[in-house]
């Protein structure tokens, strides 16, 4: 399911919303709905019902869209509230994962999440901007100042993070590739 939503095809989505909500459903029969090792896939699908969203509100359907948004932002703080006692990397990632959700809900308050989320990454883990997870959520801050229409700080951010490459790559991978 992953590795179909990082294509960012469209059609791929349906596949990946069905494999993780089987990973879902069996880790949870397994372990539990709330279990670490179900966590996981909750994120993932939740990641989904975000590029599920951005599909609905490009093509003109902002009711749905926002559904998807605020069932998927209330899936990532509940991820995020129980992994607050964890180690910090999967802190980190919990922060990331509803920063972004906050983000395709256009609230400022994606912003705070996703600085939290590289703090930790920085203070906690001793990782920089040449470290992929600092890169990618770097990569989520930048995107979240583009989509609250706020292109300088967005641009400040891709200095002090060092991103490197072509800026239509810094988008997260819930954002589908355009037709």
């Amino acid at each position: 399911a992953f590795s179909l939503l990082a294509t960012r095809d469209p059609q791929n989505l349906p596949e990946a919303e069905q494999l993780a909500e089987e990973s879902v459903t069996s880790r949870s029969r397994a372990f539990g709905y709330d279990a670490r090792a179900t966590q996981n896939s909750r994120s993932l699908r939740a990641r989904i019902w975000l590029a599920k969203g951005l599909l609905s509100e490009n093509s003109g359907d902002p009711d749905t869209a926002r559904g998807w948004f605020e069932r998927a932002a209330a899936e990532t703080d509940r991820i995020r509230f129980l992994r607050q006692d964890q180690e910090p990397g999967r802190r980190a990632i919990s922060l990331q994962r509803h920063g972004e959700a906050l983000a395709c809900l256009r609230l400022a308050d994606a912003l705070p999440v996703l600085d939290d989320a590289i703090e930790i990454r920085g203070s906690e883990l001793g990782q920089d901007h040449i470290f992929w997870a600092v890169s990618d959520c770097a990569k989520s801050l930048w995107w979240t100042y583009q989509r609250l229409g706020r292109p300088a700080e967005a641009e400040a951010g891709a200095r002090r993070y060092q991103l490197t490459g072509d800026p239509r790559i810094w988008t997260p991978a819930v954002c589908p590739a355009s037709p």
